[in-house]
């Protein structure tokens, strides 16, 4: 059977159009053992503490940068089985890569996270197989797998960056694509460090050491805040599932803040992306959308480090309350999970945020009720006085009095009407003050 992208298609209710076609075995029962292939538990999406993050291999450039997964799709998913004709109904220990263009061969392939080359060997897979080592927090080894290249331009033991150029995708017709694995061990068998490409007899991959691909990208997203864009004209829903209601439509190659990434909280086997459509407005977007024998990759993120969050895009990312320009703790989703900030946000007079600090060297502190949030021993904040930016008619009206340890020592008003004081923006490196 082969499915074609070349057709016009209903997706979150918007008439779209591709020209890329995948070949599936001809008797494919599109049988998935997905209620036995568990997403990640951690619905954050962030890698784990020392863990690193992981991109999509393969992608292209948009908006002046390497957008890994931009134009791709997932040709065959993770742990298919296609019937006793098709490799004797063996599930599929990762998942395959294209491109939307049809245009597959020769596409360059990234490695998905830091790690040393483990393999390079012409296994006539066919083509060329490359594995990665990756180190994660608690020193345990995770591996990825890239089969189906051409001769890679890395060398067995080499350290890879992120992002890196490591091969290009082999020529094989219509069927060109990258075959990227997850797993926890480097030789299936003796040297044999490529694997078979499908789990031994009636094993789910799990079983044997792989994991998902898919579920394992999302799950280990670089920190949040982040910046996606869409791949395609999407609808932004209320909830993440399929099932919410839709806000808005975004235009393909829209970029926008993200937050975070849920799996389906309908059941499916989907990801979403929590986005920032419009001025303080959020909704969800869909990542990836599981179609069955494949999926599609709707949000992608632009390649970025993975400890810290790039400066934010263009558009308004200060509260509400934050009027005149100064240093602002916003609740950014850095810890989202226990609802404290973890940023400092460099607001300008139209409430715009045109930089943003680093992450606050101990934390930022959720301040009591009525008072703005303060990031605890920061660089900007340091003992002394520091005007919150909690502005009433422009001006903050809070002044936190830190001590040389960086803690809040005392809280003045700076009200007019109150003390009969306003609260001083002052230079950026100094702290504000009341007047």
């Amino acid at each position: 059977m082969k499915r074609c992208k070349g057709l016009f298609a209903i997706v979150f209710g918007v008439l779209w159009m591709t020209a890329a076609c995948s070949e599936t075995p001809e008797d494919a029962t599109e049988e998935l053992d997905g209620a036995d292939v568990s997403q990640v538990e951690a619905a954050v999406g962030t890698a784990a503490a020392g863990d690193p993050c992981f991109d999509w291999p393969i992608g292209g450039s948009q908006g002046g940068s390497l957008v890994p997964g931009w134009g791709s799709y997932v040709m065959q998913n993770y742990a298919n089985r296609g019937g006793a004709n098709w490799y004797n109904n063996r599930a599929h220990s990762g998942i395959d890569l294209a491109l939307n263009s049809g245009a597959t061969a020769g596409t360059p392939v990234y490695a998905a996270a830091n790690g040393v080359v483990k393999c390079v060997v012409n296994a006539n897979y066919p083509g060329w197989v490359t594995v990665i080592e990756h180190t994660m927090g608690d020193g345990s080894k995770r591996y990825t797998q890239y089969g189906h290249t051409n001769q890679p331009s890395v060398a067995l033991n080499a350290t890879v960056s992120k992002g890196q150029q490591i091969a290009t995708v082999l020529n094989q017709s219509t069927n060109s694509h990258l075959h990227f694995e997850v797993r926890t061990w480097l030789y299936y068998s003796g040297t044999n460090c490529w694997g078979p490409g499908y789990a031994d007899g009636t094993n789910l991959p799990d079983a044997q050491g792989w994991r998902n691909p898919v579920d394992w990208h999302f799950g280990h997203r670089a920190a949040f805040p982040g910046q996606g864009v869409s791949d395609i004209a999407q609808n932004v829903r209320n909830a993440p599932s399929m099932s919410g209601g839709i806000l808005t439509t975004l235009a393909a190659g829209t970029r926008y803040a993200v937050s975070q990434v849920s799996a389906d909280t309908g059941g499916a086997k989907d990801w979403w992306y929590r986005i920032q459509y419009a001025t303080n407005t959020w909704g969800w977007a869909a990542g990836f959308d599981h179609t069955g024998w494949g999926g599609e990759i709707y949000v992608v993120e632009p390649v970025r480090s993975c400890g810290s969050a790039p400066p934010p895009p263009p558009g308004p990312w200060c509260s509400a309350n934050c009027g005149g320009g100064g240093w602002w703790c916003a609740n950014d989703g850095a810890c989202i999970t226990n609802g404290v900030a973890g940023h400092n946000y460099h607001c300008s007079g139209n409430n715009v945020a045109p930089d943003r600090d680093q992450a606050c060297a101990a934390g930022c502190v959720i301040a009591p009720t009525g008072f703005p949030d303060y990031c605890k021993a920061s660089s900007f904040c340091g003992s002394g006085a520091w005007c919150g930016n909690d502005c009433v008619n422009g001006f903050a009206k809070t002044l936190y009095n830190f001590n040389s340890s960086g803690a809040v020592s005392s809280v003045t008003q700076c009200q007019v009407g109150y003390t009969n004081q306003t609260c001083v923006i002052a230079p950026s490196g100094s702290p504000d003050y009341c007047n």
